[in-house]
């Protein structure tokens, strides 16, 4: 154990970052950057060969870089979103001394981020000690999976989990779970690093197992940073993580749209299609943020509901010949009850719950993804740290309250796999009426002083304003409009993703030119104006440099994409003095089913 802190073990956080982290990325291509390995970190590119390395990629599994049926990932890259997340973290200790989280939807790669990272962070820093947390087995072994894939050679990391058998923290990096190591601080020691998987899992309650842990972990290393990756960075009947009194987190520094990579083509669509059977909520009981457990699953085990549900079910798997079926159920009992229902009609069929013994469930799992069962239910097990890409029809049978949950529930169909062309989503519960497309969803923040009015956050610039704000007052952010629902409409009649992406269109940029923006009582921003259709239409986007958290970050990793040399402006006025290094796009893409158009991509082309 080190007594002492060791400034040589914390430099990393306040040093510039690595050489490999200034090369620009653009979403609207794929780039294949050169591997980091542990004994040849990537040097500084030069501004004219920051592009050179472009080239297609294929996916493998949940947000690979790797090609189809690759066994090694030495020659392969991150995709340039999971790149730009991987740099945004540099880029955030830079400015900031947080503890940042980095949101990616399901499906996006998140466990080949938090590797490629920790591949770096020990590249230049050898003598760091990295802690990656998270609550399930099984989230433990995909993530330790995609490190071994990712490193070149044996990567020093040890398990330490009840569920998995192993109790070693000894190695410089540990993969554990929370429950089997949140007691154990003063045995692990000293520990730089602490990457948190699904953290929208970590509350605000200092008795919490994260929270003591962190705070043991800390008395030993003052100096202890924390990394939070999830998909959705808001817990419900709290709001977003990066608020409250004893939040953990401080900011966002990075976020990847579900837009994003729809558009790119790494999630699937979800295609909805109307039911007859809707479930009735009226008189449950709320509490915490959601319908109370009891009476719900009371209200929804039915023998009769469930086989109206079921023919539904099997009337669209039929017509749509879909072969892989996830049904999200209420309860225990609901989900052995459904699987029952499902098996006497000739289906067959699985059921996973909290009860279900570790073996059974990797054998039904297994079972699952290789078509030997058609169906699968599932209480509350299947939301988190469950990867079938095939799954191509989903029946929610489980009302709920809770943003979280929804959004976790629908990720489970957007993975992309070979053969599957998008999702059937039979929503029985109501959740899309209740919450809206997935990719549009707001978190609320809880305002606990009575009398207080309904805030929201920015997701450009986290600027909290009142929950009617269409428009930021701070960053110029537009909401978008979403189709309110009828109230007679099945829920299953609405958008589960707001607005197809191909509404979006390329435009090839005539100029750019950078101005002032000022806002009465904020901080001054860039404004680039694109001009575009002979002149006659505009683009604008604003860079916050003088904001701070997500806003400054995401205006420093604009400034990189556009050609602006390193290091970053550090204001305002000398992001407009040093505007000059900036490159004009060739297009731009533009989505314009706002009241202004925003520009959703760039192409530099080949940008010198």
């Amino acid at each position: 154990m080190k007594d002492d802190l060791d400034n040589s073990t914390i430099d990393w956080w306040r040093d510039a970052a690595p050489a490999d982290i200034s090369s620009p990325v653009d979403i609207t291509h794929e780039a294949e950057l050169d591997p980091v390995g542990p004994t040849q970190p990537r040097v500084m590119q030069g501004l004219d060969q920051r592009r050179s390395n472009t080239s297609a990629t294929s996916s493998s599994g949940e947000g690979s870089p790797s090609t189809p049926g690759s066994s090694s990932n030495a020659t392969n890259s991150l995709r340039e979103y999971q790149q730009a997340a991987h740099d945004a973290i540099y880029e955030y200790f830079e400015e900031l001394d947080g503890n940042p989280i980095i949101e990616v939807p399901t499906g996006g790669g998140k466990s080949w981020i938090i590797a490629e990272f920790i591949k770096s962070v020990l590249a230049e820093w050898p003598d760091q000690k990295i802690l990656m947390l998270t609550h399930v087995k099984e989230l433990i072994e995909q993530n330790h999976e995609k490190l071994v894939l990712a490193w070149d050679g044996h990567p020093p990391v040890s398990i330490y989990s009840a569920g998995l058998g192993s109790y070693d923290h000894s190695k410089p990096i540990v993969y554990a779970g929370i429950q089997s190591i949140w007691r154990k601080a003063n045995d692990v020691g000293h520990v730089d690093l602490v990457i948190i998987d699904e953290c929208h899992l970590v509350n605000h309650d200092p008795e919490g197992m994260y929270r003591r842990f962190l705070d043991d972990l800390t008395q030993t290393n003052p100096a202890l940073k924390v990394i939070g990756f999830t998909a959705t960075p808001y817990r419900t009947g709290h709001g977003p993580l990066t608020h409250g009194h004893n939040r953990i987190f401080t900011d966002i520094a990075h976020r990847v749209t579900i837009d994003q990579l729809l558009d790119l083509g790494y999630l699937s669509m979800l295609h909805p299609k109307r039911t007859e059977s809707v479930i009735n909520v009226d008189g449950i009981t709320v509490r915490a943020g959601d319908f109370v457990h009891s009476e719900l699953e009371e209200r929804v085990n039915d023998d009769q509901l469930t086989e109206r549900i079921l023919d539904e079910v099997e009337s669209f798997a039929a017509r749509q010949h879909r072969k892989h079926w996830l049904l999200f159920c209420t309860g225990v009992e609901h989900a052995e009850a459904v699987a029952q229902a499902l098996t006497a009609r000739g289906i067959t069929a699985g059921c996973i719950t909290g009860k279900t013994p570790k073996a059974t469930r990797a054998e039904l799992i297994d079972d699952f993804r290789a078509g030997r069962l058609r169906a699968l239910t599932n209480a509350n097990v299947l939301t988190t740290g469950f990867d079938a890409p095939m799954t191509d029809l989903m029946a929610l049978l489980r009302p709920t309250m809770s943003t979280v949950l929804y959004v976790q529930m629908m990720g489970r169909g957007m993975r992309i796999a070979p053969g599957k062309e998008d999702c059937l989503v039979l929503d029985f519960a109501g959740n899309v009426a209740r919450h809206g497309p997935v990719n549009r969803v707001e978190p609320h923040i809880v305002n606990h002083e009575e009398g207080a009015a309904p805030t929201k956050a920015c997701p450009e610039c986290d600027e909290i304003v009142h929950l009617s704000t269409m428009t930021c007052p701070a960053c110029g952010y537009e909401w978008p409009v979403q189709d309110r629902p009828q109230p007679n409409a099945s829920a299953s009649t609405l958008r589960i993703i707001a607005d197809p992406i191909s509404t979006t269109t390329w435009v090839e940029v005539d100029s750019m030119a950078a101005s002032r923006h000022r806002k009465a009582g904020k901080p001054d921003s860039m404004r680039l104006n694109f001009a575009y259709s002979n002149g006659m239409q505009r683009a604008s986007k604003w860079l916050a440099f003088d904001h701070s958290g997500y806003a400054a970050t995401a205006a420093r990793s604009l400034w990189i994409k556009l050609g602006g040399l390193m290091p970053t402006p550090t204001s305002t006025t000398n992001a407009l003095l040093r505007s000059h290094e900036l490159v004009k796009p060739e297009r731009i893409r533009v989505d314009t089913r706002g009241k202004y158009p925003e520009i959703v991509g760039y192409d530099m082309g080949e940008m010198r």
